[in-house]
């Protein structure tokens, strides 16, 4: 039985950071988590932070699906900003995405928040997936990042 619930940090953590670490480490990203103080912290920004919004979505029992973020006010209308959203590496490509994204949208709904805002790269698979469901690419916006020389 597939079902979403809001995760909180003092309950949910562990899970959600395994779910996490295990999904991004996995191709296309492939990132390196292996420090594992930097991995708690960067979850317990996003999940202890003002306004934090957090959502797994189970199967059974099982946690496979994260939508972690915050709640923003802006003058259009509430936005649910996502920082981090997956789906569980195992379970990808079998519809889970989509129906984890229309469950969120009833979710987003019954708390009157109107958007859901969220970052992905052009190359990456999900770009696809987010296209397909019903997003639409800010052709105004930009991210822009510079990185500091630490040494």
């Amino acid at each position: 039985m597939l079902k979403i619930k809001k995760l909180e940090l003092d309950k949910d953590f562990i899970q959600v950071r395994e779910l996490f670490k295990n999904t991004f480490s996995k191709e296309p990203w492939y990132d390196d988590w292996s420090n594992q103080n930097q991995l708690n912290l960067y979850i317990k920004d996003i999940m202890g932070s003002f306004n934090s919004l957090n959502f797994g979505l189970y199967l059974g029992e099982e946690l496979i699906g994260l939508a972690l973020g915050k709640i923003a006010h802006f003058y259009s209308g509430n936005q649910f900003r996502v920082d981090e959203i997956c789906i569980k590496y195992e379970y990808q490509k079998f519809g889970y995405g989509s129906l984890f994204m229309s469950m969120l949208e009833k979710e987003c709904k019954k708390a009157e928040i109107k958007y859901i805002i969220l970052t992905t790269k052009r190359n990456y698979p999900a770009y696809n997936f987010y296209l397909k469901n019903g997003f639409v690419e800010v052709k105004n916006d930009v991210n822009l990042a510079k990185e500091i020389d630490l040494k």
